[in-house]
This record gives C-alpha cells, sequence and structure tokens, in this order.
C-alpha cells in the first residue's frame, strides 16, 4: 500500500488529467504492476485527480459511497432482469464502504457484483431458451411492468423467471401484432397463408436470435468493461460530465475532436443495458434535426440503406461506432 502511494506522488501532476481524464490508463503500460496494483493505482490516481481539479469536488464519505452504490446498481442492472433481492442483500454490506474500499484500493464489493452479474447470465440464460421453446398462451390476459425503476426486486428465481416468462411474452406479442399487420396489408410474401400458431412460432424464433445475440455480446464482456461501469458510477457522483476512459473509449474521444469522423452531436452514457442520451450539443446534427432529447433511450441504429441493429445489451463503444460514420451520412435512431 505504502508503495502505491509512493508511485502516486511521484508521478502525480499536470501530464495525469486531462478536463475528461483521458489519461488515466497510463498505468497500464508505464511500468510493470500486478493488475491489483494497477487497479488500486488507478481509482487513487483518480480520485486524487477529481479532488485537485473538479470545480465542485465532494467528501468521499459513507453518503457519497450510497450514492454510488445506488448508481452502479442501477447501471449493472437498472431493468432489474438479473439480479434477486437475495443478490441485493449480499451487496448491502458494502453500501457504505465504497470509501474505504477506493482508499484502500480493494475491490471486493466490485468483484462480488460481477460474480453474481456473470452466475445470473447464465442462469436467465437458460430459462429464456427453455420459455422460449413452447408456444405462449394469448388466451389469458396478462399484465407486465416493463420499468425496473416501478418494480421491486424479484425476492427470489421463481419470482425473477416467472417476470422473464412475462416479459418474453410481450416481446413475442410485439412482434406476432406487427406481422399480422404486415400479413392484412400484403407486405410481405413470406407471410401469406400462415396460420396464427406459424406467425407466433417465428415471432419466438426472432426474439430467441435477438436474446441470443444480447447474450453473446454480455458474455464477451471483459472486466475491464464492467470495471469501466462501476468506476464511472463513482466519478459520476461529483456530476454526469466527470467520466473515467478505459483505452477503447479514449481512442473513441480522440477520434471524435480529430474530426475524421462524425457522430450525431449529443453526449452518451451507458445506463444499464441501454445507452442513453445525456447531453444534445447545441449546433451538432441532432440539435439542428430537432427530435432527439436528453434522457432518450436509444434501442435501434440504422446507418442509410442498412436494416436497423438492435442496440440494447450493447457496450457504449459499440453503440458509437454503430452511430459514427463520415461527415455527410445519415443515420436513424429509434429511441424511446
Amino acid at each position: 500500500m505504502e508503495s502505491i502511494k509512493k508511485f502516486i506522488m511521484k508521478y502525480r501532476g499536470p501530464l495525469l488529467f486531462s478536463l475528461v481524464m483521458a489519461g488515466l490508463m497510463w498505468v497500464g503500460w508505464y511500468q510493470p504492476l500486478k493488475n491489483a496494483e494497477k487497479e488500486a493505482v488507478l481509482i487513487h490516481t483518480m480520485l486524487e485527480g477529481i479532488e485537485r481539479f473538479h470545480f465542485s469536488p465532494k467528501p468521499i464519505d459513507d453518503d457519497f459511497s450510497a450514492m454510488a452504490w445506488d448508481l452502479y446498481l442501477k447501471r449493472l442492472d437498472g431493468a432489474k432482469r438479473w439480479l434477486t433481492e437475495q443478490d441485493i442483500q449480499k451487496l448491502e454490506p458494502w453500501k457504505y464502504q465504497i470509501d474505504d474500499q477506493a482508499e484502500a484500493g480493494r475491490y471486493e464489493f466490485f468483484d462480488l457484483s460481477v460474480e453474481l452479474f456473470t452466475a445470473a447470465l447464465d442462469k436467465t440464460q437458460q430459462w429464456y431458451r427453455e420459455i422460449l421453446a413452447q408456444p405462449f398462451d394469448f388466451s389469458k390476459e396478462e399484465t407486465v411492468e416493463l420499468d425496473g425503476e416501478k418494480r421491486p426486486w424479484a425476492p427470489d428465481d421463481d419470482s425473477l423467471r416467472e417476470y422473464w416468462r412475462q416479459w418474453l411474452k410481450y416481446e413475442t406479442l410485439t412482434r406476432l401484432h406487427d406481422k399480422q399487420e404486415q400479413q392484412k396489408k400484403g407486405e410481405d410474401e413470406e407471410l401469406a397463408g400462415k396460420t396464427f400458431e406459424e406467425l407466433e412460432a417465428m415471432a419466438r424464433d426472432e426474439v430467441r436470435d435477438m436474446m441470443d445475440n444480447w447474450y453473446t455480446r454480455l458474455k464477451k464482456r471483459k472486466r475491464p468493461d464492467h470495471l469501466s461501469v462501476y468506476l464511472n458510477s463513482i466519478t459520476n457522483v461529483f456530476d454526469p460530465h466527470t467520466s473515467y476512459y478505459k483505452p477503447i473509449d479514449k481512442q473513441n474521444f480522440d477520434i471524435s475532436m480529430s474530426g475524421k469522423l462524425e457522430g450525431i452531436g449529443a453526449r452518451l452514457q451507458a445506463d444499464g443495458e441501454y445507452t442513453k442520451v445525456v447531453e444534445v450539443v447545441v449546433g451538432g446534427p441532432a440539435w439542428k434535426q430537432g427530435e432527439l432529447e436528453e434522457n432518450d433511450r436509444i434501442l435501434k441504429v440504422a446507418q442509410e440503406g442498412e436494416e436497423p441493429v438492435e442496440v440494447t445489451g450493447m457496450t457504449l463503444d459499440e453503440v458509437v461506432q454503430l452511430i459514427r460514420g463520415p461527415k455527410g451520412t445519415k443515420v436513424t435512431l429509434t429511441v424511446k
């Protein structure tokens, strides 16, 4: 611990920080450190830099910890699709310990959260495959609350699996309804003459493909991706514009500043499995177009002449790569 502090003091200074803290990942290659030491240096350097350069620094105490804990859980599972109340109880003891964890350069809370999330992915992947293997009964009227902020944590696995059944039924129903409308209008020859049961099976197949693609992306996430979410949950307690950049995010920032590729003129942020619009830049393409608004969630992205791509569950840098293009090209966003 003492050697880490000496290391920080030796190299702290103007070179470490820009307004967006883009230089933090220098510790990853500056000299050979073990991963745990790198991460300890990283969080110490990050918080010392904020304390030194932020226009209105906050005390890093228990109240700060509680805000970071709440924000992190919202981003980890804001829709409450993976964790149960039992999982939250395991994380609860750390609610007022994030400041102490940061001071010690330790990550037990973060490690436990990733462990629970990874186990939840395996569990829910098995669930959705089992549920989508059988036709849904649409003769029974049901309701499902999709907004995680309005729904409590499921108390146990049985309750969470029931939510998944209802949510997957809803996703299938929306696609089934679209296919029925297309069939009535004769817009798709593939749907001509299909029975209700055949259309329902096609809709379930589409949902399963969507889920498989989503989970493939989720399971490709590595520790730096999870760590970025955690560290940004800490920095964003100070304000929404104070951010930690992992290397790919730094690259995206450099590209946007160089003008080689164009974006939509909006600042985006990961929000659970969604990408959210945090700010529409005055004078930019989105501002001139006039429809994109702050807090919009991006559901699909389509470059001109291409099919829309569902981006729910994608990492922020994946969504940015889909949106960005050469100057003058058009991109269509589906938002809610």
